[in-house]
């Protein structure tokens, strides 16, 4: 077989067609032959050779007289232009055997192909080998039909990839044609994205494909790189590349056929010059196609198989290279190859999951189109993702009509420019669907057209109804309005109410002030009261008007009562626990919470606590009707009439007085038990069967001692005398203390009270809280007390105490038994030492006929009843000493704090030092020495008070403990922030985290204490800033200064939110607690109020260029009330809600520099320029409020 066909290579004097029939192949047969049967050869089923087909006679083989292989290369390249040459050129055309001849048909000498396998695949070829001037390499890789090899040209020392068939395939003529095929397509084609052919020939029995050898990869390979897709702009310039090959194959006349990633080598950007990349961009590979074994001309007759199988490889084959209905291929079949390898680039996957030409028909054939780019990669532009399915279109007419269309689309994409591909419109892509899916689609037509009839008479149904609503809208509409004009008009008038209320308010404090500086306490405390709020009325009450009753109440407190009348009231009482008092004509009634009280007339009285008397009279002192005693599940009638009723202290026991039992002699009788009418019940049964009820003889008083286990009285005798008696309860027996002359009533003329002048005093017995003493009033002497036990005087009161126009009119011993309190009709209160009866006090005052006296139970508050006035004088006889309320720095005092809760104050100024104060006692505690500067602005460590923050007037800022820990300075920032700047003001926002300072300059420093990170911003503030601050929540910080203006700033990124104009220059600003407004002092005297939400001004306050200017400004932590201190010299407070002026604080004789609030509200503290600093207290909300 080698020698005839060699002897037919080199055989110059054969004809072509002799030559091919040496080689046991038959030529291809014309295209007239070819094109009936092109239809079916596209879809035949691929043959295997069998063998057994015509043969060449051995007689027509001819040897070749020489074995020269220049004479066998010039034979090879004859039989090449022959075969494949132009046919119009053909002097001896093939004849045909038949209606068609395949290429499977045609073959040489037999070869049995079921004895190859990979391991003999190398039989004719193999590494390391000699093929002519060929020195075989490493293999680069193998397809279908050919086997690549790393080879050396020794004729020329360079490195070639040489192209060698399998050796299944050498007997096959339909891979020699194709070998000759691409031998001439790709010869014939010079680009830079096509890989080279250098030579192309037969050595020996092998062909073989030298092209050049380049260092790259195929493109499937190096796709791997790229889980999720090369990045668009890379994937379009990679597609651009080979475009442009392709473009230019295309203007030879050549088509590839065959075009996929495999086909393309990326070579490497140092390979070639073009491939290397731009300056800051990444370099890509550079693609070159290869392969041109399936391709073809133009203008040349292919049936759509060669050697039985199909011509490209799926899913890379465009549908009318796979669908024998779509026509024939041309190089839009080319294009929508490249369009697969671009899809397969932005997301490296293909366009369809499919692995044989099978499977990819039948995907064809239902017209699925691939899925959308964007759908797999979101980030893809919209653009590349309508050039890539443009080249996808299943129609090649709306596909690109050239390679030089679609790289120029691609290049706009790259410049910039709007592409001219264009996606399918929505009703388009609507019709391939039903076309695609007639069934789903038939379905959902009815299924549109059921909803539309039942859409259609909803509609009219709604229709209907949307009358009817339009008119209830309208309706509804009108009475929105309507509802929106009454709560404007309710809102209007509440707000002029309130607004009333508080002009109002502010004016009652003014004319408190006015009376307190005129000595009139008593009515700038009625004054006060009236100020209380009504039930379901909001308190507008605040620190100037807490402040006012402090100084009002300073030495005793008027509590309103109810109208009494003087000769019927009997000694007051006081619970131990509740700071309350109540009265009911006779005398004073406690009640259990449950207990009530009824007379026959169907009166009744209900109080809280224990009952101590109880009994209605008539203007002759006697009792009118009995009395009931009720639980509130069953009344328990009080048998007796009673004249005098008391309960212990304890509640366990009710003396009652009966009038009828008189005492006669001088032995005291026994106490009497006194058991209810019928047995209680209910749940309260045990609580009063638990109640022992006594009777005691008629009497004229008596007291319990303070344990409740003795009762004193006077019991009348039948001589008009009275006997005073001591009775232990727990036995029953009295003891008399020896029978007295007296008369019940001391007559005394008292000038100028004309109702008085025949009445007199009933005389009063009283009994210690321990039961040792008893006192009684008396003639002479006045006042006398005396040892229960012995009966014997301890000390006496005559005229002398009490004036030679005035009798004792009531006494009692204070809760702790030291004391006496007695009162006189001459309108004196004194207080007297129980032991040995030495003056103590004196109320200061007088207040006419002294009623009745009692005690608070915390033994050093006296109350007072005068006359029959309806008000109660509660006075502490013995007050604490008032803590000091002025406090010296010693020089001007730049700013105060409060700290530790309100407990320290602290105070820095022009000696370099901080001093820290106890505000409870104005003592001074430890200070902080050597600032290196005065230290002009302080701020606390917002919820760790425990910590103060200062800057002083050389940059520096620093942090310090306080009060009694050791007052150690730690640096904040030192060297200076602002390179020697002054620090004008220092602030802590009310979370501890951040903390700002403003120069003189225009910066803002803000320092984060927990990260520890600071930043310094220019402001747009066109003079020197003075003051910060930053709203109680900690997110707002605002700034001002010099040129008129208030910067608003978002914290902690610090981004300006707005500035707003002022008057004046700013000197202070304050937050209200509840970030609803905010303050601006400036140095011309105003005082400017803004919304803190939508930065409108709200009012301005002038207080007066007389004045000066306003230097700090304070917010009392309920936001009522606003402090100013300034040039007058004069702490002012206004009312926050009203933006009135309240009160004026004198005190200070130099410029007010600093004011604060202590945390609870309580005080305020203000310092001036000579450093004295006054401490305003106030007085809590009084607790013993009026009876009822």
């Amino acid at each position: 077989m080698k020698r005839s066909m060699m002897e037919a290579m080199t055989n110059e004097a054969s004809p072509p067609r002799e030559m091919a029939e040496s080689l046991g192949f038959s030529p291809p047969e014309s295209r007239s032959d070819q094109a009936p049967n092109r239809g079916n050869s596209r879809m035949s089923r691929p043959q295997v050779p069998s063998g057994d087909g015509p043969t060449t006679p051995k007689s027509k083989q001819r040897r070749s007289p020489t074995g020269n292989p220049a004479e066998s290369f010039k034979a090879i390249t004859e039989l090449l232009r022959w075969a494949y040459g132009d046919r119009r050129e053909r002097s001896d055309p093939p004849s045909t055997q038949g209606d068609s001849v395949s290429h499977a048909s045609q073959k040489g000498p037999a070869f049995d192909a079921t004895q190859w396998d990979e391991k003999t695949s190398t039989a004719f070829t193999a590494p390391g080998m000699q093929l002519g001037r060929f020195t075989l390499g490493q293999e680069l890789g193998r397809g279908g039909f050919g086997i690549v090899y790393l080879a050396l040209d020794t004729r020329l020392g360079r490195d070639v990839a040489l192209k060698v068939p399998r050796p299944d395939r050498v007997q096959n003529a339909a891979i020699w044609s194709r070998f000759a095929r691409e031998a001439r397509l790709a010869a014939s084609l010079d680009h830079e994205a096509i890989v080279p052919v250098l030579d192309a020939g037969l050595i020996g029995e092998t062909f073989y494909l030298a092209t050049a050898f380049q260092n790259g990869e195929p493109l499937s390979h190096w796709l791997t790189q790229f889980p999720k897709g090369v990045p668009a702009r890379e994937a379009a310039q990679l597609t651009a590349r080979l475009a442009s090959g392709l473009a230019y194959a295309h203007r030879q006349g050549v088509l590839h056929r065959d075009l996929k990633p495999s086909n393309v080598l990326m070579v490497a950007p140092d390979e070639l010059a073009e491939g290397r990349p731009e300056p800051n961009q990444r370099a890509l590979p550079h693609p070159r196609i290869t392969d041109f074994g399936l391709g073809t001309f133009h203008d040349e007759d292919e049936s759509g198989t060669l050697t039985g199988f199909w011509l490209g490889t799926p899913p890379y084959m465009a549908p009318e290279q796979v669908l024998p209905d779509r026509g024939p291929a041309d190089e839009r079949a080319d294009i929508y190859s490249l369009g697969a390898i671009f899809y397969e680039l932005l997301t490296n996957r293909p366009i369809y999951s499919c692995g044989t030409i099978w499977e990819l028909s039948v995907q064809l054939s239902r017209g699925e189109p691939p899925a959308s780019p964007r759908q797999i990669r979101k980030e893809i532009p919209r653009d590349l993702e309508t050039i890539c399915l443009k080249c996808l279109d299943h129609s090649p007419d709306r596909r690109y009509a050239s390679a030089s269309a679609l790289l120029d689309d691609l290049q706009r994409y790259l410049q910039g420019i709007p592409v001219l591909a264009r996606p399918r419109p929505a009703w388009e892509r609507l019709g391939l669907w039903i076309r695609r899916h007639p069934g789903r689609s038939g379905l959902i037509g009815g299924t549109v057209a059921v909803g539309l009839l039942i859409a259609g008479l909803i509609a009219n149904h709604q229709a209907k109804l949307s009358a009817s609503n339009n008119q209830l809208n309208l309706a509804n509409r009108e009475l929105k309005k309507i509802v929106a004009t009454l709560e404007a008009t309710m809102e209007t008038l509440h707000n002029t109410e309130l607004d009333k209320r508080h002009a109002a308010y502010a004016a009652d404090l003014r004319l408190v002030d006015q009376e307190l500086g005129a000595g009139r306490p008593e009515l700038a405390q009625s004054i006060l009261l009236r100020q209380r709020p009504a039930p379901g009325q909001a308190d507008i009450r605040e620190f100037a008007w807490r402040l006012l009753w402090a100084r009002a109440t300073r030495d005793y407190e008027v509590a309103p009562g109810r109208d009494f009348s003087w000769w019927n009231l009997q000694p007051l009482d006081f619970l131990p626990t509740a700071k309350q008092s109540a009265h009911l004509l006779s005398g004073e009634i406690r009640l259990s919470p449950r207990a009530i009280v009824s007379s026959g007339l169907g009166e009744s009285a209900r109080f809280d606590g224990h009952f101590k008397r109880f009994f209605i009279v008539g203007d002759d002192g006697l009792p009118m009707e009995s009395l009931w005693l009720d639980d509130g599940h069953r009344e328990i009638p009080l048998r007796l009439p009673p004249a005098r009723s008391l309960v212990s202290p304890d509640g366990k026991t009710l003396a009652l007085s009966n009038l009828e039992w008189v005492v006669s002699g001088s032995e005291a009788p026994a106490l009497r038990p006194h058991p209810p009418d019928s047995n209680p019940t209910g749940p309260n049964a045990a609580a009063i069967a638990s109640l022992r009820i006594v009777e005691i003889p008629a009497c004229l008083g008596m007291n319990f001692s303070g344990d409740g286990r003795t009762l004193i009285l006077q019991a009348h005798t039948p001589s008009s005398s009275i006997l005073p008696i001591l009775y232990d309860l727990e036995s029953g027996r009295g003891t008399a203390l020896g029978q007295q002359s007296y008369d019940p009533l001391i007559g005394l003329k008292i000038p100028g009270q004309v109702n008085m002048r025949d009445r007199g005093s009933q005389s009063k017995l009283v009994l210690s809280p321990d039961g040792r003493l008893a006192a009684r009033t008396d003639w002479e002497p006045r006042v006398r007390v005396f040892d229960t036990q012995t009966g014997r005087d301890r000390w006496a009161l005559d005229g002398k105490a009490f004036g030679s126009n005035s009798i004792p009119t009531c006494l009692a011993f204070s809760p702790d038994g030291k004391v006496l309190i007695t009162g006189d009709s001459g309108g004196d209160v004194r207080v007297w030492d129980a032991t040995n009866g030495e003056f103590r006090a004196k109320f200061p005052g007088n207040l006419g006929y002294i009623s009745s006296v009692g005690w608070y139970p915390d033994a050093r508050t006296a109350a007072i009843l005068a006359g029959s006035e309806d008000a109660i004088r509660f006075w502490n006889y013995a007050p604490d000493p008032a803590p000091p309320d002025t406090l010296f720095h010693g020089v001007e005092v730049w700013d105060i704090a409060f700290l530790e809760g309100g407990t320290v104050l602290a105070s820095a100024g022009d000696d370099h030092r901080i001093r820290y104060w106890n505000v409870s006692n104005a003592r001074p505690l430890k200070a902080l020495e050597n600032l290196g500067s005065l230290v002009t602005s302080m701020a606390d460590g917002g919820r760790d008070d425990h910590q103060l923050y200062w800057s002083n007037y050389t940059g520096q800022v620093g942090k310090s403990a306080i009060g009694g820990r050791a007052a150690k300075n730690e640096w904040v920032a030192n060297p200076p922030l602002f390179h020697s700047a002054t620090i004008r003001s220092l602030a802590r926002s009310p979370d501890g985290r951040h903390l700002a300072a403003v120069s003189q300059p225009t910066s803002i420093w803000i320092r984060d204490t927990i990260e520890g990170t600071e930043r310094i911003i220019e402001t747009p503030h066109r003079g020197g800033l003075f003051v910060a601050a930053f709203s109680p929540d900690g997110r707002t910080l605002a700034v001002g200064g010099d040129d008129r203006s208030i910067s608003i700033w978002n914290v902690p990124d610090l981004t300006r939110r707005a500035i707003i104009p002022t008057r004046g220059p700013v000197r202070c600003i304050a937050f209200s607690p509840d970030r609803s407004q905010f303050a601006a002092g400036d140095n011309e005297g105003r005082i400017q109020f803004w919304d803190a939400r939508s930065m409108v001004l709200k009012s301005t306050v002038e207080r007066g260029t007389e004045t000066g200017g306003v230097w700090d400004l304070a917010f009392s932590p309920d936001g009522r009330t606003l402090a100013s201190g300034g040039d007058d010299m004069t702490v002012r407070l206004w009312d926050a809600f009203s933006v009135r002026e309240l009160l004026r604080l004198p005190g200070h004789s130099e410029k007010v520099h600093a004011v604060a609030f202590s945390p609870d509200g309580r005080t305020l503290a203000s310092a001036d320029f000579q450093g004295m600093i006054l401490l305003h207290r106030t007085q809590a909300e009084p607790v013993r409020q009026p009876p009822k």
